[in-house]
């Protein structure tokens, strides 16, 4: 779930180009789903990653709104190349062979009385350090809290990401963390 800034400009300045309007809203809503199947005592491996939410263009002309594109995301990705594994009292190794991430991290690990794990959550400040190189590399690094007044106008952006929340569901971790985007830019008049 990656948008590439290239392809962000591109499809800005096309729009703005083709409607001559007075704003363009890009929006993206994104919810990922992280299921991980035990493999070893203390160690999950990926069985499925879905993402899911909605991507959204709008352009405002003189005040009448009109959304350009609005659509569905559900994306799917099966291959095992995530793996996260507890390594000691709130301490999980990431990896990630696509990102080329091996990384032990804090956590927040939540265990029953007998030892059986309940929960693990990564603060959205550490999954973001963690993938500081793939946004980097994307381009999507720049666009984070970006405000930019301009004499043609202004480019506001905002990039949230959640934490990486897990729930243990027998010998399956299941966890969530959702995305935002949402980059406007508007033409003075």
């Amino acid at each position: 779930m990656k948008i590439t800034l290239a392809a962000l400009v591109l499809t800005l300045s096309l729009t703005t180009t083709a409607f001559a309007q007075n704003s363009v809203n890009l929006k993206l809503d994104a919810e990922e789903i992280l299921t991980l199947k035990k493999i070893a005592d203390n160690k999950y491996e990926k069985i499925s990653d879905n993402v899911i939410g909605n991507i959204s263009l709008s352009v405002d002309a003189n005040g009448i709104k009109q959304t350009l594109v609005n659509q569905a995301i559900n994306d799917s990705n099966a291959r095992n190349d995530f793996t996260l594994e507890l390594t000691g009292k709130n301490i999980v190794r990431v990896t990630d062979l696509k990102e080329a991430i091996n990384q032990e991290v804090q956590a927040n690990i939540q265990k029953t009385f007998f030892g059986k794990l309940k929960t693990i959550s990564i603060d959205s400040k550490t999954m973001e350090a963690l993938y500081a190189a793939s946004l980097q590399k994307a381009g999507i690094d720049v666009l984070k809290n970006l405000n930019i007044n301009q004499g043609a106008g202004t480019l506001t952006s905002k990039i949230n990401s959640s934490s990486l929340e897990c729930n243990a569901d027998g010998d399956l971790l299941v966890c969530n963390q959702t995305q935002e985007l949402d980059l406007i830019i508007t033409e003075k008049n």
